[in-house]
């Protein structure tokens, strides 16, 4: 399964960074949010105030600032692309065949990040990142559990 995911960034002057997520998950994956989800699970029950559980996790790959845009060169293909598969959602499944390259000439490549982590909620999972060149954060709208299950356990 890939999914694309809105992200959010901390930094509202410079939130180029970390704009859309492409989180790719295969059974292994999925065992382990529902593995993560269970610890997070019984920690809840031990403190009703637990909100959320960060892992260190690299699935994600964020996109924002390096959609092949030069000075000479203004092509916003990939990132109308991410836009049209999105139609205005949080996140949406996307082929194993989707575009995130672009232009031979102009490649877009995902965002350079730091800090890489799964984030185990009681309604879902998502991602946070940290940009490598600076202070900003970003992380992904959540994904809730009911979707990612579904025909898998």
């Amino acid at each position: 399964m890939r999914i694309l995911l809105n992200s959010f960034n901390t930094d509202t002057e410079h939130d180029d960074f970390g704009r859309y997520a492409i989180v790719n998950l295969n059974d292994e994956s999925i065992k382990l949010i529902a593995a993560r989800r269970k610890i997070f699970l019984a920690a809840r029950e031990q403190d009703k105030s637990l909100h959320e559980m960060y892992f260190w996790d690299g699935h994600a790959e964020f996109y924002g600032t390096n959609f092949g845009r030069t000075e000479d060169f203004d092509d916003d293909g990939v990132e109308e692309a991410f836009d049209q598969a999105l139609n205005e959602k949080e996140w949406t499944e996307i082929d194993d065949d989707f575009d995130t390259e672009g232009e031979e000439t102009h490649p877009t490549s995902p965002d350079r990040t730091d800090c890489d982590q799964m984030i185990i909620r009681e309604e879902g999972v998502a991602w946070y990142a940290v940009c490598h060149y600076g202070d900003s954060a970003t992380t992904t709208t959540c994904i809730p559990y009911k979707h990612l299950f579904e025909d898998k356990f």
